[in-house]
């Protein structure tokens, strides 16, 4: 007898059972859909990826902006927060869990204070509220949050997080998608973010670094070896704070990551992708 248990929230797994099931499931997930995956059905490039990837039932409204970006917020955020998540966790304010997703999505791939965030809602809240906010979209596996690499565990999470939207339909739900088109610094954003949700979808060990005006975007380590990720895409083209990075860490392998040759990091297997791509 095989039973099969199909659900579109992570947090079904996590509340509303009597028993842990421990020993009598396995939890697989399906991630947002890849590159890899849009361009074998849909034929996409990556400007088309990174205007409208993530989910496949959305590609036939692209060539209307207004129609495709309802159908992202009515028929995939609006289910996911209005009824999987406040259906099921316990939040005296859904408009400012709202707010703070919103907010989320309009700084992909960027380094944004709680207090930052705070500053930005509508109405009162605090930073012990918007941390826990966060954790909650994170768990529902709509953004995730990358905080500074350490060598000191329990001071990891005590930084600002990166806040990476696991895709770019999330975030141009609420920003047009042409904006790619005009903003160099807004795609180079984008782009990092994508980046940034493969590897994220790959690996819990997943981390930032910033010493001042220094930054490398990602940080991995796996298995005890530390990759430093460097994403350009003609946003920026010093290298300075890699070269820092590996100064303080001279193990490091480090890894650049540009719209030519991100192929490898952008399929099914991202891993083997940042191995293919070692400078």
């Amino acid at each position: 007898l095989r039973v099969v248990l199909l659900g579109s929230a992570s947090l079904n797994i996590q509340s509303g059972l009597r028993e842990s099931l421990a020993g009598r499931f396995e939890l697989i997930r399906a991630h947002h859909w890849n590159f890899q995956e849009s361009q074998q059905e849909f034929d996409w490039n990556l400007e088309q990826y990174l205007k409208f990837g993530g989910y496949p039932a959305a590609a036939r409204y692209i060539e209307d902006t207004e129609r495709w970006q309802s159908y992202i917020k009515d028929s995939i955020i609006e289910p996911v927060i209005g009824r999987d998540i406040l259906g099921m966790v316990s939040i005296t304010k859904p408009s400012l869990f709202r707010q703070t997703f919103e907010i989320a999505m309009h700084y992909p791939a960027q380094t944004l204070s709680y207090q930052k965030i705070v500053g930005q809602l509508q109405e009162r809240g605090s930073t012990e509220t918007v941390k826990h906010y966060l954790e909650i979209l994170e768990s529902a596996f709509l953004l995730r949050q990358v905080f500074k690499f350490s060598t000191r565990p329990l001071s990891t999470r005590e930084s600002s997080p990166k806040l990476v939207p696991l895709a770019p339909a999330l975030v141009h739900a609420f920003s047009s998608p042409k904006r790619i088109d005009v903003d160099n610094d807004w795609r180079g954003h984008i782009f990092e973010s994508v980046v940034g949700a493969a590897l994220a979808q790959a690996t819990d060990k997943l981390f930032t670094w910033r010493e001042r005006n220094l930054e490398v975007d990602y940080v991995m380590n796996i298995d005890g070896k530390i990759y430093a990720i460097e994403v350009k895409s003609g946003r920026r083209t010093r290298r300075s704070g890699l070269d820092a990075f590996l100064n303080s860490f001279p193990a490091a392998t480090p890894i650049i990551v540009t719209p030519e040759n991100c192929g490898p990091i952008l399929t099914s297997d991202p891993l083997a992708g940042v191995e293919a791509l070692r400078q």
